[in-house]
């Protein structure tokens, strides 16, 4: 009498290998037909190779150990594209397909977050299509080999490179594993520790400033900013007023010093922040600070100036530079640490500061600025 053995999809070599040997055979059968007729593959979207995906390896399955049908499609929006049971059992194996019309190895993938995953899928892999000039080709490798990086579009993505050599996967450079990153609660945030890291190592090599924008991000549609653990590009000319001044606020309280100095990359900083901290982008920085000229100040009926526009906005700031400051909000102390290796900033040792700052720039020193920023 026959016995009938179950293999867990997830941890059987066996089960394993088969599926493997059904995606290579599907990967040569696709190779060898696009050779022999390449108009019919150049023309492939993802979508219609998807079909062709699933319709080849429903013929063959069945010389893996497979029945066609526990091959499904599932497309859309889900994420692996095609899910496949083996023996019954309760998980499964995936393929997600992705395609690319570059003569290149390499393209965009899904979202780090993969709230769309099949629950049941355990073990996935790439079939990708490379659908250029001569003819179409095809590869397909374990889904965390390939996956070299982390970008941003609407959402943190992975980027796919079928090339990548062994342990150059994004998860080895992270010293995690994809598994153990998939299932963490806190992934984003394992993400943002290490691109911060790669960020500041690069700053110590070459002094160049280039920090990761999608780091931390926010809502829109609030009126107060605040970060999100959502990925969200937004303009500086598109927020509301009441944004604007939060976030310039912020930025005369972290950087001062370079918004008043007379540098030539003087917004450098601060606009490389607003996109790290908060995916916003200034589109002219020149203006962030300085747009409508000179103007006058009137204090105890007197009238000071005439001074530079960035100095007349700092004065006009100051009571919500004061609101900041008195709210202490944890977000923003972990900015006062990053900035000043502080963890809580009174608005008075604020204004000593700048105070002391202005002071000693012969160009500021005969404004009364403690004066002006006091009058609350």
């Amino acid at each position: 009498m026959g016995c009938i053995t179950a293999y867990n999809a997830s941890s059987s070599p066996k089960s394993r290998l088969a599926f493997e040997n059904l995606l290579f055979d599907t990967q040569l059968k696709l190779n060898n037909a696009s050779k022999a007729n390449s108009s019919d593959y150049l023309k492939l979207n993802g979508t219609a190779l998807e079909i062709v995906v699933y319709d080849e390896m429903k013929k063959l399955c069945g010389k893996y150990g497979f029945e066609e049908k526990d091959i499904v499609l599932l497309s859309g929006h889900n994420f692996p594209d095609i899910i496949t049971q083996y023996l019954s059992n309760p998980k499964y194996f995936g393929v997600e397909v992705k395609t690319t019309k570059e003569n290149k190895w390499t393209s965009t993938g899904s979202s780090i977050v993969e709230s769309t995953r099949d629950v049941n899928v355990d073990n996935i892999y790439m079939f990708f299509g490379k659908l250029s000039k001569p003819f179409a080709e095809f590869k397909v490798r374990k889904y965390e080999e390939c996956l070299c990086d982390i970008a941003v579009t609407h959402s943190p993505r992975y980027l796919i490179n079928m090339d990548l050599g062994e342990d150059e996967n994004i998860f080895a450079k992270m010293g995690t594993t994809y598994d153990d990153f998939r299932n963490s609660s806190n992934n984003i945030d394992q993400a943002r520790i290490y691109y911060r890291k790669l960020a500041e190592e690069k700053e110590n090599e070459t002094g160049m400033k280039e920090l990761p924008w999608w780091l931390n991000t926010f809502d829109t549609r609030r009126e107060s900013v605040a970060p999100e653990k959502i990925v969200d590009i937004s303009l500086y000319s598109r927020l509301s007023e009441s944004m604007k001044v939060d976030l310039k606020s912020k930025g005369f309280i972290l950087f001062f010093e370079d918004i008043l100095s007379n540098r030539q990359d003087k917004y450098e900083s601060v606009v490389l922040w607003f996109c790290k901290k908060y995916s916003v982008i200034v589109h002219n920085a020149r203006d962030l600070y300085t747009a409508g000229g000179q103007g006058f100040i009137e204090h105890e009926n007197l009238t000071y100036g005439p001074y530079h526009r960035v100095l007349i906005s700092l004065v006009e700031y100051r009571h919500h530079i004061k609101d900041i400051l008195d709210a202490q909000k944890p977000d923003f102390k972990e900015d006062l640490n990053e900035r000043f290796g502080i963890d809580s900033l009174s608005y008075e040792e604020w204004v000593v500061k700048i105070s002391d700052y202005m002071n000693s720039n012969p160009q500021y020193s005969s404004m009364p600025i403690g004066e002006f920023l006091r009058n609350i």
